[in-house]
């Protein structure tokens, strides 16, 4: 074993080490616990259900605009698992 390898690890498996990374992982958990009840007590942003439709719709009617921007692409995730053809080829598919 180098001395490159053997000072970090015994560094790292030090008593002291350990209760320094314990502080900072408790600081850390209780900084961050702090944030998001702050964050919980602002106002929230969400907007009704029409206005949410609205939008939704408004996106869905502009994605073929998008798609041709899309075709050199990799396939995502959701497009390789998408299922081809209609439900009942899928049925007739599955039985065969």
């Amino acid at each position: 074993m180098g001395l490159a390898y053997a000072i970090p690890t015994r560094i790292f498996s030090s008593t002291a080490f350990r209760g320094f990374k314990a502080k900072q992982d408790e600081y850390r958990t209780h900084r961050a616990a702090e944030q998001l009840r702050r964050v919980a007590q602002l106002p929230s942003y969400l907007s009704d259900e029409t206005l949410f439709m609205t939008k939704l719709e408004q996106m869905a009617s502009l994605l073929p605009k998008v798609k041709p921007y899309l075709s050199n692409a990799e396939p995502t995730r959701d497009s390789e698992m998408a299922p081809t053809g209609s439900m009942s080829e899928q049925q007739t598919n599955k039985g065969q």
